[in-house]
């Protein structure tokens, strides 16, 4: 079950699956008119239904206990449970179930999908603890899909399948890691179905198809289809599959041989960025709409620059390589947010405006709440570079030369390695981030939300691979700096790019830097169709 927005749904991970999907599983892991069938999180029914639809159409006598869901909610076990009265339906949790009785040859369903910050209490504890149980390490940042399938795996009997809808963040997060070695430890073969298009309206994640069989170590592949309607179209033996790299997340199986390999071949003018810089997050206010403020708020509220500090707060306001003081003030009269409210003390025209918060109860903020005094920020010192957190085109990695702070929508990056103009080595390095290589690799290490946003956590960002700058490089970047500072103010991106790669990538030939741009292209046009609305209509 997919989340949506944040609501009641989201913190049961309920979003019910299209009957055409439940159905295209159904049909793939119910071979045989006696296999018993489990949905361990069955939600309101569809895939009982479909399981009970598939048994029929392959002949055999079907008993009531042969297709099995659990289900936490009441309401929706009740409702499944009328829906489908050929199957049992059960208000259980499902880690509280373990295997009795004959195993199931089909495990079918689209787990619950709770971000880890509702995923709590017990339950957590006991997910937790069966995935331990199976050797599945499992980090503090874990969503509830990922101990389910672990769990789910203790039903299937020798030989079965599981076909699960799940979030394509398996693909890609650091903390489904675990979860893509066990999978590839536990089956013969795993076969993932990628889609082009959200097939599932309003909801802000992707959704994949996983089917397992067998036992392994076995192989991965991966399927790429427009939206749910190709199903029907699909290779049932995965021919139209590839294969990702060993060791490497599964996104990688998105791109083509030959850019896997001019990838490779592009490896070694190129380090990670955890080997040149840190990343974190910028100033979590709690309250932005409080502390951040115009030039004209900041003045209209009587505050001096003494109680301000200068901010960037979205990534539009890096337009360009580098931020410039002189951008800054550009900003300021523009009407920008620019000033951070930060006094030292509560006193003069402070005093008066955090009075105003208060009346407006900005102080009951979770974040403010639990700082003392509730409007005191812990600041850092300003980032040598910052990076996009959300990005529609693409990731902007710019040189922090006006010397400001940031919010967490921004990611702060700081040099780890010493040099005798740091700031010259923060543009340097601006310059050469937006090559095809990087560019490919972030799509790759990224993930991707509601309107085709790609977003790159601290931990992603610092493995993207970033151009080993040599002094050469380095002189011929700044050579070209104003006519990269040109294009980027003007989104012409790939004309970037064709200045930045022969510098960044000179071993390559032009078919590889073509490899490379086609993959970049690719994987962020496939990231902006995602953002269309899926075809089918929600159905239970």
């Amino acid at each position: 079950m997919i989340a949506t927005e944040p609501s009641t749904e989201k913190r049961r991970g309920a979003f019910y699956t299209p009957r055409l999907l439940a159905d295209f599983l159904a049909k793939w892991a119910i071979r045989e008119p006696t296999d018993r069938v489990l949905d361990p999180g069955c939600g309101e029914a569809v895939f009982l239904r479909a399981g009970v639809s598939r048994l029929r159409s392959l002949g055999g006598p079907l008993s009531r206990d042969q297709v099995v869901g659990y289900e936490l909610d009441a309401a929706a076990a009740a409702e499944a449970a009328r829906a489908v009265p050929e199957a049992t339906a059960s208000r259980a949790n499902f880690f509280d179930q373990e295997p009795a009785g004959a195993p199931y040859e089909a495990v079918i369903g689209n787990p619950p999908w709770i971000r880890y910050h509702f995923f709590a209490g017990e339950m957590r504890t006991q997910a937790l603890a069966s995935a331990q149980g199976e050797g599945v390490s499992l980090p503090r940042l874990t969503s509830s899909w990922a101990p389910f399938v672990v769990h789910a795996t203790k039903f299937l009997a020798p030989g079965g399948r599981l076909a699960f809808v799940l979030p394509a963040e398996l693909l890609s997060t650091d903390y489904a890691a675990s979860i893509r070695e066990f999978l590839e430890r536990r089956f013969a073969s795993v076969l993932v179905t990628t889609f082009e298009e959200r097939i599932f309206p309003g909801a802000l994640v992707d959704a994949i198809l996983v089917r397992a069989e067998g036992s392994g170590p076995g192989k991965v592949r991966v399927q790429r289809l427009r939206n749910a309607d190709q199903l029907g179209e699909l290779s049932t033996d995965g021919d139209d599959s590839q294969s990702p790299i060993a060791g490497l997340k599964w996104t990688h199986a998105l791109i083509k041989p030959e850019t896997a390999q001019a990838l490779s071949l592009a490896s070694e003018h190129l380090q990670p960025l955890h080997d040149v810089a840190t990343v974190d997050i910028g100033i979590v206010t709690g309250a932005n709409s409080f502390f951040l403020l115009t030039d004209r708020q900041a003045t209209e509220a009587g505050l001096t620059e003494d109680q301000l500090r200068r901010v960037v707060a979205r990534g539009h306001q890096l337009p360009s390589y580098v931020l410039s003081s002189t951008e800054w003030e550009d900003q300021r009269c523009c009407g920008e947010v620019v000033w951070l409210f930060s006094p030292a003390t509560a006193d003069g025209a402070a005093a008066k405006y955090i009075r105003r918060g208060e009346d407006q109860r900005v102080n009951g903020s979770y974040k403010c709440r639990i700082r003392s005094p509730w409007w005191r920020l812990k600041l850092t010192t300003p980032p040598d570079l910052i990076l996009s957190y959300m990005s529609n085109h693409a990731p902007r990695l710019v040189a922090n030369e006006a010397g400001v702070l940031t919010t967490n929508l921004l990611h702060n990056v700081r040099l780890l390695i010493s040099h005798e103009n740091p700031q010259q080595l923060a543009r340097q390095l601006a310059l050469s981030w937006p090559n095809s290589a990087t560019m490919a690799l972030t799509e790759l290490g990224g993930r991707t939300y509601g309107g085709g946003v790609l977003k790159l956590e601290t931990r992603e960002a610092e493995k993207v691979l970033v151009p080993a700058l040599t002094d050469k490089t380095a002189a011929e970047l700044e050579r070209r700096a104003p006519a990269i500072d040109h294009l980027l103010r003007t989104g012409q991106h790939e004309a970037v790019a064709d200045l930045v790669d022969p510098v960044v990538l000179p071993s390559l030939d032009p078919d590889a830097r073509a490899a490379l741009r086609e993959a970049w292209l690719d994987l962020r046009g496939r990231r902006k169709r995602r953002s269309s609305p899926a075809s089918q209509r929600r159905t239970v």
